[in-house]
């Protein structure tokens, strides 16, 4: 049972679904954020390209990047980040 935000005429309704949907966007963007620094770390990417990369991604959460418009370049990246770690643990085991 969803809210039709489309035909949705109550401001407090609408007002509540603004606050939901602004704070689940800056929950996933800092989720986005962990996982391209453990991605760049499993790459082997040094500091400078980690705070290119999060400074390029904090560039779009400053300038108000709508979820429709990041959803697909988020959901490659935390695709390719789980990727990424299922394939260490697979390859690399602790040894004692």
């Amino acid at each position: 049972m969803g809210i039709d935000l489309d035909r949705e005429k109550d401001p407090e309704v609408l007002r509540q679904a603004v606050v939901l949907l602004e704070a689940e966007s800056r929950r996933l963007l800092a989720r986005v954020m962990e996982l391209t620094k453990a991605l760049l770390a499993a790459q082997g990417k040094d500091r400078i390209a980690l705070q290119v990369e999060l400074e390029g991604l904090q560039a779009q959460l400053e300038k108000g990047a709508t979820l429709k418009a990041v959803a697909t370049p988020c959901g490659v990246l935390v695709g390719t980040a789980l990727a990424c770690f299922a394939l260490a643990v697979r390859l690399f085991r602790w040894t004692s």
